[in-house]
């Protein structure tokens, strides 16, 4: 017989030892799919309309809080958005997309609660949550394909034992 995980009632844990080393603790909280915000500029919309298939076909939920087209528009306005949506709850985490991925991780972090977190390869990705708990990526869609982004959002929504958060939530106020 195979054992089974009982995840109701009280939550089980289990630590899963991932090929880098990293010790991932697994609990019924952080394997239930996560709500996931993304916006874009004109840059960026290409690639927000894959990762947003992508993510879907994964079951996460994903609302796209624009831009819908290749018109030229303020990044600004949507970091804003999606920002706000993300430290207040509404949404677990934040994908932002204009051309370098620079602008919207300025704005998103000029919200408080939003962790924004310029990442172009996997290993930024997976330190952004596990050293600094970013809770947003940005991404550069003339600096990343649609395969590397792929693999960028796949180990930004992982979930690892946060450190060093605390410290970094004082600067804040």
């Amino acid at each position: 017989d195979t054992p089974s995980l009982d995840l109701s009632g009280k939550p089980a844990v289990i630590f899963v030892i991932g090929v880098n080393g990293a010790v991932i603790e697994l609990t019924k909280s952080n394997i239930i799919m996560k709500k996931i915000g993304i916006a874009c500029d004109h840059a960026g919309y290409d690639l927000k309309e894959f990762l947003t298939g992508y993510l879907s076909a994964k079951g996460f939920e994903v609302f796209d809080y624009g831009c819908h087209s290749e018109e030229s528009c303020d990044y600004p306005d949507y970091g804003k958005a999606v920002a706000r949506a993300v430290a207040s709850g509404e949404y677990d985490r934040g994908i932002l997309i204009c051309g370098t991925g620079i602008g919207v991780s300025i704005a998103a972090n000029k919200v408080k609660g939003a962790y924004a977190a310029c990442v172009h390869d996997v290993y930024q990705a997976q330190r952004a949550e596990l050293s600094n708990h970013a809770n947003i990526i940005t991404l550069g869609s003339q600096v990343v394909g649609n395969e590397l982004a792929k693999c960028i959002v796949k180990a930004s929504n992982e979930d690892y034992k946060r450190f060093k958060v605390e410290s970094v939530r004082e600067i804040v106020g």
